[in-house]
């Protein structure tokens, strides 16, 4: 564990970053950090991986293979503040109810370390913008999101 430190380099956060166009995943402070991980000479199994920051809490968990493949899940929740400052996703905020709840966000991790595959799941956030939007409207944010995604492999 991890109390009051700070996050910078890491591939996953660099994703965070471009795919949310919020610059200070880049580098982020986290009040506490912790893993649970245990490392055989056949793989690194991280079964409990939790950050907090004051916008952000991640959970996760996964794996990582002698040949260097990784398979992961992580789940976001993020402030609406901190959303509201993506040039991305601030339009979407406008479709959905302006309470305060934070969003939340799911992601799948896969491949090689050095070509990682990075898949949005489906979380409450998305349901809920799929509600709100008509066939056309969803299948352009699809291949917006899509494209978002290749450019930054």
């Amino acid at each position: 564990m991890v109390n009051e430190g700070e996050i910078d380099n890491l591939k996953f956060f660099d994703w965070l970053a471009d795919f949310f166009d919020i610059s200070s995943f880049k580098k982020l402070k986290f009040e506490e950090l912790s893993v649970s991980f245990l490392v055989t000479p056949k793989v690194i199994n991280f079964d409990k991986v939790t950050l907090e920051s004051s916008e952000l809490i991640l959970n996760g968990y996964g794996n990582i293979k002698e040949e260097g493949r990784i398979n992961s899940k992580v789940s976001l929740i993020i402030s609406r503040r901190l959303i509201g400052t993506s040039s991305k996703f601030k339009p979407l905020l406008k479709l959905l109810a302006t309470d305060a709840a934070p969003l939340d966000f799911n992601f799948q991790l896969s491949g090689f370390l050095d070509r990682m595959n990075f898949k949005w799941l489906d979380s409450d956030f998305k349901k809920k913008l799929e509600k709100r939007l008509s066939p056309w409207i969803k299948r352009k944010i699809e291949k917006q999101i899509e494209e978002v995604i290749e450019s930054i492999r």
